[in-house]
């Protein structure tokens, strides 16, 4: 069985036909919703110019603000190593006043200790009648030096 080729160009013409829609002109209440309808599209497509142009400014400004968040973290550690370090500074320093105040009080000490020995050794090197009274300083005496 043959087929016309005739048939499917016919078919096609007429599908086209279908599709193919004669545009009437507006009436003035169409024609205000219309250009109502293509300003609000502007708009919109405005906003999102604006809001595209938005972003990258705003992830700019996140990006700054970022920075400056990771600046002052940085900053607050730096002097928090700085206050540690001063504070560790202060009681190594601390310390060692502590340690010079012992040492010179042990040094005081020890003076005065050897000022109080000097003081016994000079009783001890002195007669002992240079101590007694008069009286019985002569009869110590008599005791003990030898007769003439």
């Amino acid at each position: 069985m043959q087929i016309s080729k005739f048939f499917p160009v016919v078919c096609a013409t007429a599908l086209s036909v279908g599709f193919i829609t004669a545009r009437a002109d507006d009436n003035p209440a169409q024609a205000a919703a219309r250009a109502a309808l293509e300003e609000t599209t502007r708009n919109l497509d405005v906003q999102q110019v604006d809001k595209a142009a938005a972003k990258p400014k705003a992830k700019a400004d996140q990006q700054k603000a970022a920075a400056e968040l990771k600046a002052k973290k940085e900053a607050d550690k730096k002097a928090s190593e700085q206050a540690e370090a001063k504070a560790k500074a202060d009681k190594a320093a601390a310390k060692v006043k502590a340690k010079a105040d012992e040492q010179k009080a042990a040094a005081e000490l020890r003076a005065k200790k050897e000022a109080e020995q000097k003081q016994l050794n000079k009783r001890r090197l002195r007669p002992k009648w240079i101590r007694l009274p008069p009286k019985q300083k002569r009869k110590w005496m008599n005791k003990r030096l030898p007769p003439n």
